[in-house]
């Protein structure tokens, strides 16, 4: 648990990664007892602990990133251990993977093995050649293989909060253009999908969610040079516990 602005909230997400645990951002130390109140709940409610997702990968396939997970790498099989599930609970998270793009060719996206323990009892769940990814040389024919769905949840989620982490960074540091030139990229990209892929939902994310962004940061680097100090270290740690919960699907 951080509790107001003078810590390291980097540092706080990777000590509660490699316990498997969570991390939380208190601005006020009054809700300290909620936090615990939560996670002693919470731990009665576990019903798979100690989660691993092993993905077996190959022909030159890595992955970048996993939810905003660490990966372990052991050989060329990518670990992840994504914390606690209850009893009742569904959580996902979004996997980046990098394919070869030499020769048109249909790719495996690897093997998937999850491991956990349920009831004291060790459990595995085997998914082996399920997903593939095929490399094309028609752009057309790439977008218009998308699941609009699935890209709308993975941008509004993912790719939304991958970018605001980035911001975050740049707040911390007093970057305020690096933080706008990070926005500026992603509004760029994304509304340039979305105008073949033409999602509502992410029309509402860039001109809502982006824009408030936007303001944000403004407002951060506005006032007197100590008070914008305070404004960096309040918003930067908001912005990347907010993107940590919700790439994570952290209830």
């Amino acid at each position: 648990v951080g509790v107001g602005y003078d810590f390291n909230e980097i540092l706080m997400t990777t000590i509660a990664d490699q316990g498997g645990g969570n991390y939380y951002f208190l601005e006020n130390p009054e809700y300290f007892a909620d936090v615990f109140e939560k996670e002693f709940k919470t731990a009665r409610r576990v019903a798979a602990n100690g989660i691993e997702i092993r993905i077996r990968l190959q022909n030159g396939v890595t992955l970048s990133d996993g939810g905003g997970y660490p990966i372990k790498m052991d050989g060329n099989t990518a670990i992840i251990r994504p914390g606690d599930l209850l009893s009742g609970q569904k959580r996902s998270f979004f996997l980046t993977y990098h394919v070869p793009t030499s020769q048109e060719q249909n790719v495996s996206l690897g093997d998937m093995i999850i491991d956990y323990r349920h009831q004291g009892t060790d459990q595995r769940v085997e998914k082996r050649g399920a997903h593939s990814v095929a490399c094309v040389s028609d752009s057309d024919e790439v977008l218009a293989g998308i699941d609009k769905e699935a890209w709308s949840r993975q941008v509004v989620k993912d790719e939304y909060n991958k970018m605001k982490e980035k911001v975050a960074d740049a707040v911390r540091s007093g970057n305020k253009d690096d933080a706008m030139e990070t926005i500026s990229e992603y509004e760029s990209k994304t509304r340039g999908l979305n105008e073949t892929l033409s999602s509502a939902e992410v029309a509402e994310n860039l001109d809502e969610d982006v824009s408030e962004l936007k303001q944000q940061v403004e407002e951060t680097f506005t006032g007197a040079p100590a008070a914008v100090i305070q404004k960096q270290k309040k918003e930067s740690k908001a912005m990347q516990f907010e993107s940590y919960r919700i790439r994570r699907d952290k209830k």
